[in-house]
C-alpha cells in the first residue's frame, strides 16, 4: 500500500503494512462502520393476493418464528405468513376495535405485534399468543402515524407521521415521544417506516418518490436507493430481518406486492469490534460522523491503551463540528499490538450512542 489509501473500513475490514499498530474499537463510543452490503437486490416477491391481502400497508417480522405479519387496512386483517408468502394466520384487527391500521411491527420477543392506526391517531398493542389487545396509545397530541416497526436498538415503537414529515420514538412506559426527527426536507412522504435491526437507524419508505432512505437518528441520511429501479413502486411497509440483514418492503399500488430485498442498507452491528492495521510510522487520518445530538460538548479523545501497567497513550484529539464529523491525524509512534477506543468525557456507554466511520487514509 502506497501513497494514501481511503476508503471505508468494513467488518473485518485490516489494513496492513510494515510493523502495525492494530486498533480495535471497543465499549466507549462503538464506531459503527459504513458498510452497505452491494447494490439492492430483490431476492423474492409474492403478490399480496395471494393470502388475501388488497392493501398491504404495513409489515413486521418475528424473527423467532421467520414469519410475516401483513397489515392491510381496507380488510383491517393482520395477515401471518412464511417469509415466502404461504398463509399461516389472520387476526382480525376490526374485532379488536380498529378501523384504519396501517404501519406494523413486532417486538424482539416475538410476543408483542405493534400497529398504528392512521386518523384515528393510535398505536395499539396486541398480545400474538391470545390476539388480544394489551393496551392503546393515543398519538393525537403528536402524530397521526401512518408507519411503524419496533426498536430493537431502543426498545421503542418508532412511528411516522407522512404529512408532517416526522418520526417519532415512543415509550411504551409512558406512551409519549422520547426523540422528534423532522425529515420533511429528506423525504417528501414518509409513509413507510421500518428500523435497521443492526444499528437503529430508520428506513424509510417515502412512497410517493418511490424512495427507500437510511436515515441516523440526528437526520444524517446514510443511503437512498430509488425503488423503482427494481420495480417497488410504492414502498409502504419495510422491516428487517436481524438474522441475515434482509428487509422486506411492500408496495401498495398494483399488483400489491411484497418483497425481500438484499443490499442497499448500513449491515454494520453497533456493539462489535472493528479491527484497522496503521504501519509503524505513518500518518493516519480518521474521519467519523458522530450522533452530534448526543455529544454536545464536542471534545473526544483517542486513546491508545498499553498493556500492563502502561498509562494510556493520547494519541489524538478532536472537536464535532456543526455537522456532528470529527477528524483525528497522528502518526503511530511505532507501538504494536495496541487497543484503541472512542471516549467523550462525561457519556456512559450507550447502545444508541453511535459514531460511524466515513473514511480513513493513510499516509
Amino acid at each position: 500500500m502506497n501513497g494514501s489509501d481511503s476508503r471505508p473500513t468494513r467488518p473485518g475490514a485490516v489494513l496492513r503494512k510494515g510493523n502495525p499498530m492494530r486498533l480495535s474499537w471497543i465499549a466507549g463510543v462503538v464506531l459503527a462502520a459504513t458498510t452497505v452490503t452491494a447494490q439492492p437486490t430483490v431476492v423474492n416477491s409474492f403478490p399480496a393476493s395471494s393470502f388475501g391481502s388488497v392493501f398491504p400497508g404495513g409489515i413486521g417480522y418475528d424473527w423467532r418464528s421467520d414469519n410475516l405479519f401483513v397489515v392491510d387496512e381496507t380488510n383491517k386483517v393482520a395477515y401471518e405468513l412464511t417469509r415466502m408468502g404461504s398463509l399461516v394466520s389472520t387476526i382480525d384487527l376490526g374485532l379488536l376495535g380498529m378501523t384504519y391500521p396501517i404501519g406494523g411491527g413486532v417486538d424482539g420477543t416475538g410476543q408483542r405485534l405493534y400497529i398504528a392506526e392512521e386518523i384515528n391517531d393510535k398505536v395499539w398493542e396486541v398480545d400474538l399468543s391470545n390476539r388480544t389487545v394489551i393496551t392503546m396509545i393515543s398519538t393525537t397530541a403528536y402524530s397521526d402515524p401512518s408507519g411503524l416497526d419496533f426498536n430493537p436498538v431502543a426498545g421503542t415503537v418508532v412511528t411516522s407521521d407522512d404529512a408532517a414529515g416526522v418520526i417519532h420514538e415512543i415509550s411504551l412506559a409512558t406512551g409519549q415521544p422520547v426523540t422528534t426527527l423532522s425529515v420533511k426536507a429528506l423525504s417528501g412522504d414518509a409513509d413507510g417506516l421500518g428500523v435497521n435491526a443492526f444499528n437503529g437507524m430508520y428506513i424509510v419508505g417515502d412512497d410517493t418518490g418511490a424512495t427507500i432512505l437510511e436515515i441516523a437518528d440526528d437526520g444524517f441520511v446514510m443511503n437512498s436507493w430509488a425503488s423503482k429501479t427494481y420495480g417497488i413502486q410504492d414502498p409502504e411497509g419495510i422491516c428487517m430481518d436481524p438474522q441475515n440483514g434482509n428487509y422486506f418492503v411492500t408496495a401498495t399500488v398494483a399488483p400489491y406486492t411484497v418483497y425481500e430485498v438484499s443490499g442497499g442498507l448500513t449491515l454494520r452491528p453497533a456493539l462489535t469490534a472493528d479491527m484497522v492495521t496503521v504501519p509503524a510510522n505513518t500518518v493516519v487520518t480518521i474521519k467519523l460522523r458522530t450522533d452530534s445530538a448526543r455529544w454536545p460538548l464536542g471534545g473526544i479523545a483517542l486513546v491508545a491503551v498499553g498493556g500492563g501497567s502502561m498509562p494510556p497513550l493520547v494519541l489524538a484529539q478532536g472537536l464535532v463540528d456543526g455537522r456532528g464529523h470529527v477528524t483525528f491525524r497522528f502518526r503511530n509512534p511505532g507501538l504494536g499490538g495496541i487497543r484503541a477506543t472512542m471516549i467523550g468525557a462525561g457519556f456512559s456507554t450507550s447502545a444508541s450512542q453511535l459514531s460511524t466511520i466515513l473514511d480513513i487514509t493513510l499516509n
